[in-house]
C-alpha cells in the first residue's frame, strides 16, 4: 500500500493529515508510488466523496501514467479525480475498471463524462432500509435508480382476459418517409412486439408495401385515399379519425418538413396518448421554445416524448443545466408532459416531479433505429395502458427497461452488436 499524505481543512485553525494508508500487518506499505503496469490491481481509495479540486501533481502524473499503461484499477466510492455531483474529471483522474458505491449510487457517476473512469458500477448494500433512507429530507428531488431486475415491479398494463383486438390497444403510427422507410417498418416491429390488439399506419402506398412484407396483419388508414397520399415528407391530409384510436406514434422518419399550426390542431384535440419522437420532434421544434412548450401544455391528453440529446436541445433550449435526469425533469415540469432522454444512462421525468434513471446501459447496441424501435414498443404499450384505464407514466420507463434487458441478453448470447429488428423480435419473445 502506497501512503501518500493529504492536509484537509478541519477548522479554521488546524489542518490534520490524512493518510490512505491501512496499517494492517498483511499490507505492507510502499516507500514511493508504485510503478503502473506491472500486473497489479490497484484499489483507489484516496478520496471518495465531495472530491472539488485537481489532484496534487504526484498523484496526477501517476494516474496519467496508469491511464497510458492500462493499469487495472478498481475504485472505493468514487474514482480520485472525478467529481461525483456532476461527474466531470477535475483534471487527471484515474480510470477504472470497477468502481464499488458505498451505500447509494453517486449520481454524477451516472452521466456521460463520468462513464470512462468509472467502468462497472456496482453498489455496496449497507443494510440500511429503504423506509430510513425514505426519512432523510432531501433538498431536492433525486431521481430513482433503476434497473433491468425493477422490470418486475414496475407498472405495466394488463387488459381484461376476455378483451377483444380493441379493448388491447389501438395504435396509430404516423411514420416513415420515401427517403426513410425504414423507420416506419422498426417502428411497426417496436409496435408489434408491444402486445398492442391493432396497430394502424397512415403512410404512402411505397412505404406502406415495405410494412406489409413483414406485418401483413398491419393496416394502412391512407389505402383508400384518393389520390393516394404523396410520398415524400409525411403530410396529414385527410387524417384518420384520431378517436378510433388510444395513441398515435408521430415522427419516426416522416422526413423534415416545417411545423404547420392547423395541421396539428387534430393531435393536440386527441384525448388519447400522443408520443413524439425523431422528425415529430424536429418539427415542433422549428417553432420557437415557448410556442412549442404552449403547444404541449394545450395538449387535451398525456404526451410522451422520446429524444435523444440533440432533439431535446432544438426543441428545450433553455432546458441546458443540469445533468441528464434534471434536464429531462425541467422539461417536463415546464411542458407537462413524461419526457424520455435517450443516452448512455436513460433518464425519464414526469410532470408530477417523479424521475428515474437508468443504472446500466449496453454500449455496442447504441445503432441507427434502435430509437424507433423503442418508440413503438413504448407507444404499443402506452395504447394498451390507455384501453384498460390504467395509464401510468412510469409504464414508459418499463418500456426502456425491457427495451435495454432485450438488448443486454442478446449481447450476452454472442451478439456483440445486435440489429434493430433482433432487439424488436427478442421484445416480441419476451412478452410470451
Amino acid at each position: 500500500m502506497w501512503r501518500f499524505g493529504v492536509r484537509l481543512p478541519v477548522t479554521s485553525r488546524l489542518l490534520l493529515p490524512i493518510y490512505s494508508t491501512w496499517t494492517g500487518w498483511t499490507c505492507p506499505a510502499c516507500r514511493s508510488p508504485p510503478p503502473p503496469g506491472q500486473g497489479q490491481l490497484w484499489i483507489d481509495a484516496l478520496f471518495g466523496l465531495g472530491q472539488s479540486r485537481p489532484l496534487p501533481a504526484p498523484l496526477a502524473a501517476l494516474a496519467h501514467e496508469a491511464r497510458l499503461a492500462g493499469q487495472c484499477i478498481w475504485a472505493v466510492d468514487v474514482p480520485s479525480g472525478l467529481d461525483d455531483h456532476h461527474g466531470r474529471p477535475l483534471g487527471a483522474c484515474f480510470y477504472s475498471q470497477r468502481t464499488f458505491c458505498l451505500g447509494l449510487y453517486k449520481r454524477g457517476l451516472l452521466q456521460s463524462d463520468a462513464l470512462a473512469a468509472v467502468g462497472q458500477l456496482e453498489r455496496l448494500d449497507f443494510g440500511v432500509p429503504n423506509w430510513v433512507l425514505d426519512m432523510v429530507q432531501q433538498p431536492e428531488s433525486l431521481p430513482r435508480g433503476v434497473t433491468t431486475a425493477d422490470r418486475t415491479t414496475a407498472p405495466w398494463p394488463e387488459p381484461p382476459s376476455a378483451a377483444d383486438k380493441y379493448g388491447r390497444g389501438r395504435l396509430l403510427l404516423l411514420a416513415g418517409s420515401q427517403r426513410y422507410p425504414g423507420a416506419a417498418v422498426l417502428a411497426t416491429a417496436g409496435a408489434d412486439a408491444s402486445g398492442a390488439g391493432a396497430v394502424t399506419l397512415y403512410v404512402g402506398p411505397d412505404v406502406a408495401r415495405r410494412v406489409s412484407d413483414g406485418y401483413p396483419h398491419v393496416l394502412n388508414a391512407a389505402a383508400a385515399l384518393s389520390p393516394p397520399l404523396e410520398s415524400g415528407p409525411l403530410v396529414w391530409r385527410q387524417l384518420p379519425d384520431l378517436t378510433r384510436h388510444d395513441a398515435v406514434l408521430l415522427g419516426p422518419g416522416m422526413d423534415y418538413a416545417p411545423f404547420v399550426a392547423h395541421a396539428w390542431e387534430p393531435l393536440q384535440k386527441f384525448a388519447g396518448l400522443l408520443v413524439l419522437d425523431a422528425d415529430g420532434l424536429n418539427r415542433l421544434a422549428a417553432t420557437p421554445e415557448s410556442e412549442a412548450v404552449a403547444w404541449l401544455q394545450g395538449r387535451c391528453g398525456p404526451t410522451w416524448i422520446t429524444p435523444h440529446i440533440r432533439e431535446f436541445d432544438r426543441l428545450f433550449p433553455n432546458c441546458c443545466h443540469g445533468d441528464h435526469a434534471e434536464r429531462a425533469a425541467a422539461a417536463a415540469r415546464a411542458a407537462g408532459i413524461t419526457v424520455l432522454l435517450k443516452g448512455p444512462r436513460t433518464a425519464v421525468a414526469a410532470a408530477d416531479g417523479r424521475c428515474w434513471q437508468l443504472l446500466e446501459g449496453v454500449p455496442t447496441a447504441a445503432r441507427a433505429g434502435l430509437g424507433d424501435v423503442l418508440a413503438g414498443f413504448a407507444a404499443g404499450r402506452g395504447a394498451m395502458a390507455v384501453a384498460t384505464g390504467d395509464l401510468d407514466h412510469g409504464q414508459l420507463v418499463r418500456a426502456a427497461l425491457d427495451h435495454l434487458h432485450a438488448a443486454r441478453q442478446l449481447v450476452e448470447g454472442g451478439w456483440r452488436q445486435p440489429s434493430p429488428p433482433m432487439v424488436a423480435e427478442h421484445l416480441r419473445q419476451q412478452g410470451e
